[in-house]
């Protein structure tokens, strides 16, 4: 009889795990308190326009990388056509400077040359390990190593330590030039976030030389629906609108949920849901791990957002899909603890099925640490909370207007969410809507899967995965049920 295996969560990371061991001849059942897969990879509708919340970019999503092999194992990239960029963003400051990010490494430093003149030394090394990092493939399967991608590793080692060691903040720090020290901070310079590692832009720039980290038509939805119909096919089950409230210990095993009062039983329990919510609520704090106890009292989380959904009644071809440009007014929210000075928009002006004919789906994302803030006003005051809402969503209307041109007219459809929708909707601890930040401290420690004292439970996901995003819940779903099936003494196989 197969055993059977409950997952808590069905976002990415729950998607992926639950598919390959579908696969593998588990009975696999995911309970999803929304009444969508995907978690933060979503998108909704309004008034025939699609607004997408997660990928910008999709690493490996091209034939040749080792990545790619694993959406195509989950069936979430077959048949579906990929925008690769040539410009990755289009940024401005207050002086009117503008810096074009190209996805050529050879075109990028051109510009950044333009930029600073006396920082050719910098620059050269920031391109030299674009291109290296664009010839290098993560292996996100055992059967894609080989000696030559071990000698490559061995080769691209000292980069990896070198950026990996050094913050963005002190990254930026290093450029002479005004501007590229400006742009650096003001988009990585939120927070904490200054604090992360400088190799996820190589990592992101990298592929993109590659052309292979594109934007996958139709957006994050359409992604995760592609992997849950693999999941259905391979005989799994999704249970939406049930959202688990506890997990069943019995003699230090793992041995159920609880549903709506409900008690569901199984032979293996993975969560994929929230970490905090795991380990607090799901678990009531009886078991947890030395490594987690760190994390949630000392590591930094990627922020909330504020996000401010666009339909607008024109085109914008020919143009970039991205802009981050500065306020002429800056905005001040959450009682005056946030102002933003720098807009950041993107036009979904290359994917025509997220927007009627001759429209454009937009989005504008704002970054927030301020969750609590959002909670309480929601809670203690809904109409001064849609003020605040419809607020924000003028001032982004009327900085487009400054800069674009011929868009405040065109506006069709608005829609804002807050972090108190990302709790609602993700469950996700402070709204965070990638987990831990990859900071140096962060991103050089593993988060364990398994719990000290819990037998047949695992725990996984962004709150264990430091940096989130999507190739760590296909690698890790694989890399999960590869260990269920070591421990069943099954053979593990893909289908």
């Amino acid at each position: 009889m197969a055993k059977k295996v409950l997952i808590i969560g069905g976002g990415a990371y729950g998607l992926a795990a639950g598919t390959y061991l579908a696969m593998n001849g588990f009975d696999t059942e995911i309970y999803e308190m929304h009444n969508l897969p995907g978690g933060v990879c979503t998108c909704w509708s309004r008034k025939g326009y699609t607004f997408d919340f997660c990928i910008h970019w999709l690493m490996g999503s091209s034939p040749g990388k080792s990545l790619y092999n694993v959406w195509t194992e989950l069936g979430a990239v077959q048949g579906r056509k990929m925008i690769e960029s040539d410009i990755y963003l289009k940024w401005e400051n207050r002086e009117g400077d503008t810096y074009t990010i190209y996805t050529d490494p050879e075109k990028l430093r051109q510009e950044m040359y333009r930029l600073g003149p006396d920082d050719k030394r910098i620059i050269n090394q920031f391109i030299k390990g674009i291109i290296a990092f664009s010839k290098f493939d993560i292996p996100a399967r055992k059967e894609d190593e080989s000696f030559g991608l071990m000698f490559k590793m061995m080769g691209i080692m000292p980069k990896f330590i070198k950026w990996g060691g050094m913050a963005i903040g002190k990254f930026a720090n290093k450029f002479k030039s005004p501007v590229l020290r400006q742009f650096f901070n003001d988009i990585y310079g939120v927070g904490a976030m200054e604090e992360t590692s400088s190799l996820g832009i190589f990592f992101m720039l990298g592929f993109m030389a590659a052309k292979s980290n594109g934007y996958p038509v139709g957006g994050s939805l359409k992604f995760a629906q592609a992997i849950e119909a693999t999941f259905r096919k391979n005989g799994g089950k999704v249970f939406y609108n049930h959202k688990v409230d506890r997990i069943i210990v019995e003699d230090g095993r793992a041995v159920g949920i609880i549903v709506n009062g409900k008690e569901i039983r199984g032979d293996y329990v993975i969560s994929a849901a929230d970490g905090y919510t795991t380990l607090n609520k799901m678990l009531e704090g009886k078991y947890s791990h030395p490594k987690y106890d760190t994390a949630f009292r000392e590591w930094k989380t990627f922020p909330s957002l504020v996000y401010v959904s666009l339909g607008l009644a024109r085109k914008f071809e020919n143009m970039p899909s991205s802009f981050s440009f500065a306020a002429k007014n800056p905005l001040v929210t959450e009682d005056g603890k946030l102002t933003v000075s720098q807009v950041f928009i993107r036009l979904f002006n290359t994917d025509d099925s997220m927007a009627p004919a001759g429209k454009t789906a937009s989005t504008a994302m704002i970054s927030t640490f301020g969750y609590e803030y959002w909670v309480n006003l929601k809670k203690n005051d809904k109409s001064k909370y849609e003020a605040e809402k419809k607020r924000i969503a003028d001032w982004i209307i009327d900085e487009c207007e400054r800069y674009f041109g011929d868009f405040k007219s065109k506006v069709e459809v608005v829609d804002v969410a807050t972090p108190d929708t990302i709790i609602r909707y993700t469950g996700n601890w402070h709204g965070s809507y990638e987990g831990w930040l990859p900071t140096r401290k962060s991103m050089m420690t593993n988060l364990p899967s398994k719990l000290p004292g819990l037998e047949n439970f695992y725990i996984f996901g962004q709150w264990s995965s430091p940096g989130g995003g999507l190739p760590p819940a296909g690698m890790g779903g694989r890399k999960l049920a590869q260990e269920i099936c070591k421990r069943e003494k099954i053979r593990f196989t893909v289908k």
